[in-house]
């Protein structure tokens, strides 16, 4: 007698695809949020990509018709999401003109200038805070009612292993991610009845352009790439919607941070 469990009828099955499922990533131009819309248009979703470059948000369009010639057209929303403004209208627009939002992924963000805090200016701090927290707290609290109304809604955070800890010279960008890792956990809870899942993907260091004149090209070929970051952000989106992922911690095994 085989001792192979059987699948029950009621099991949890994995999502299958997440064809035709409005997708919004911030930050979409280029780095991580890039390598999410590539990997997310071969799974067929309806992406709406934000950024403030509209020529590089083109290009991808583009070349996401080359790689995922299937997927529905992506459309593209031109926005500084530094500014609270910008954020306050931009999800009635894309809920206009796409009439949903099924999934609203927050990636959009900087470093900031890495020095003391006493060396920070104070639109050094403000731009960091303003980008890295409040943007994503407009967003998804302009993103809320909407899923409220379907009952059905994920927010993916792409936040940092810095959320938990502090490093010296990073402190408004340290200081941000904590502070979206305490809204995540308030909103989770708060919507859970309403079948609204936040998730977050915490990072480790990522070979993305934010480094930029801060660490040298040894050093950044041993950090995790975007393209490893989008499959883990397809592997949390293809769960059962029985299931969320709080936090996800994704980290190079070459690369300390």
């Amino acid at each position: 007698m085989s001792n192979v469990a059987k699948p029950t009828a009621n099991a949890a099955q994995p999502i299958t695809n997440l064809k035709g499922r409005v997708v919004v990533v911030t930050g979409a131009s280029k780095g991580i949020g890039r390598a999410i819309a590539l990997r997310l248009a071969q799974e067929g979703c309806a992406l709406v990509l934000v950024a403030r470059s509209e020529r590089l948000l083109q290009t991808l369009v583009d070349e996401i018709g080359v790689q995922a010639p299937h997927a529905p057209p992506a459309r593209i929303e031109v926005a500084d999401l530094s500014d609270p403004a910008s954020c306050d209208t931009l999800i009635p627009a894309i809920e206009k003109a796409c009439g949903h939002i099924d999934v609203l992924i927050n990636n959009a963000g900087i470093t900031g200038r890495i020095c003391p805090l006493h060396e920070s200016t104070t639109e050094d701090i403000r731009r960091t805070i303003d980008l890295n927290l409040t943007s994503p707290a407009i967003l998804t609290a302009r993103t809320l009612p909407g899923m409220i109304a379907r009952q059905h809604g994920t927010i993916l955070n792409i936040n940092s292993i810095v959320a938990k800890t502090s490093y010296p010279n990073w402190g408004p960008y340290c200081a941000s991610k904590h502070g979206m890792h305490a809204i995540a956990e308030s909103v989770t809870e708060e919507q859970r009845g309403n079948g609204i899942r936040v998730f977050g993907l915490y990072l480790g260091a990522v070979d993305t352009p934010i480094w930029d004149g801060v660490a040298d090209s040894t050093g950044r070929s041993a950090m995790l790439t975007p393209e490893e970051v989008a499959d883990a952000t397809a592997f949390m989106l293809l769960q059962p919607e029985s299931v969320f992922i709080p936090e996800l911690v994704l980290r190079s095994m070459a690369f300390g941070l």
